[in-house]
């Protein structure tokens, strides 16, 4: 994992063995443990395979059941995975009703803004925006502040989470 952190563009498994004097086995066995676990993620560049850090929280669905803010957590695919019931009543609709349908066609406004913003595009691709914490996002006439970050799954797959507050108005 420091090797990795070093890494400004990744790493292969040939250029960790190098760095660190692992057996490549070892090396290729623990890339493949810390892929699963969503610590470190896989790209192939041409012939090889290069090795990240991960940007990607992992979930668990301990976590989810603890989340004290209104959340919807969204596959790779842009389909509802789960919302929890704090999301429901801000928006007055049902999980089940919602659940697996796609972000763009959910009939919720700021929901399909959210699909559309920049944030989610780099949560899907597994980056985070540095430059701000949070958006503003204006839909139904009103604006909610929205966090969206990408995610591990508690099932190994990627995702994407997305918090929502509605602005205080004076």
């Amino acid at each position: 994992m420091e090797t990795l952190q070093k890494s400004r563009y990744g790493l292969t498994i040939a250029d960790v063995v190098r760095e660190t004097g692992i057996s490549r086995n070892t090396v290729g066995k623990y890339l493949t443990i810390l892929c699963t676990l969503g610590q470190v993620e896989m790209h192939i560049v041409g012939p090889a395979q290069v090795y990240n850090l991960s940007n990607r929280i992992p979930i668990t669905k301990v976590w989810l059941e603890k989340v004290p803010f209104p959340y919807v957590l969204i596959s790779a695919e842009g389909r509802i995975r789960d919302l929890n019931s704090k999301l429901c009543e801000l928006f007055t609709i049902e999980r089940k009703k919602l659940t697996g349908e796609k972000m763009t066609e959910s009939g919720i406004e700021v929901f399909e803004k959210i699909a559309g913003s920049s944030d989610y595009n780099l949560a899907v691709q597994g980056k985070i925006k540095k430059e701000t914490e949070f958006e503003l996002i204006e839909a139904d006439g009103i604006i909610y502040t929205a966090w969206t970050y990408p995610v591990v799954l508690y099932d190994g797959s990627y995702g994407i989470i997305s918090s929502l507050a509605p602005q205080k108005t004076e």
